[in-house]
């Protein structure tokens, strides 16, 4: 069996390298996405704001080795009670569908979707958070600092992002004095705990 999948492999991959950089396009562009969907498949770009990791860079036992994951609680009753502390800043998310300005959120855009932008907004609202650690940046961190600014609109508040690849309103927030904002131009595998 391994001899004949491995003739098989050797087979398809001058397909496999011809077609490679149409996948490319398709999953970089979304022209022909729904051809693919046809086929059960979806071609995603791996980098480095993926969830897709890149396999080949992980350790070897890292799918045989238990994971922990403290402070999972999956309670529905403590989740009804998270979504009525959260639901009264539900108003305050309304941001614009397009991009009207580098450093302001909307909603239309492909890297964080406009719910999970409620969900952060209502969650640092609700617990009137003053400091968040990011750990990757970029709509995210505006949603976090307008959601800080007003909790705490002369008390002062502290963001630390975590990116290394800051885009330039980042990098111009991070310069101003005094900064909203603390930037570490790292990858977190590199900071200590």
């Amino acid at each position: 069996m391994k001899m004949v999948l491995k003739i098989l492999e050797w087979l398809i991959l001058p397909l496999i390298v011809l077609s490679a950089p149409l996948y490319y396009l398709i999953a970089k562009t979304g022209i022909g996405i729904a051809i693919c969907r046809r086929f059960r498949f979806h071609p995603v770009l791996v980098h480095f704001y993926q969830p897709v990791p890149e396999y080949e860079s992980l350790p070897d036992n890292y799918f045989r080795q238990k994971q922990d994951l403290p402070g999972m609680n999956m309670k529905m009753s403590a989740i009804r009670a998270c979504l009525e502390q959260l639901a009264p800043f539900a108003p305050e998310c309304n941001w614009p569908e397009n991009e009207t300005a580098p450093q302001r959120y909307y909603w239309k855009n492909q890297n964080f979707s406009y719910s999970s932008a409620c969900i952060l907004h209502a969650m640092i609202r609700a617990n009137r958070t003053r400091k968040v650690i990011e750990i990757g940046s970029g709509f995210s961190s505006l949603i976090t600092l307008e959601a800080l600014r007003l909790n705490h609109p002369s008390e002062g508040f502290e963001l630390r992002c975590v990116e290394p690849y800051p885009s330039q309103w980042l990098q111009e927030l991070a310069r101003q004095n005094p900064s909203p904002i603390g930037l570490l131009p790292k990858k977190a595998q590199e900071l200590s705990p």
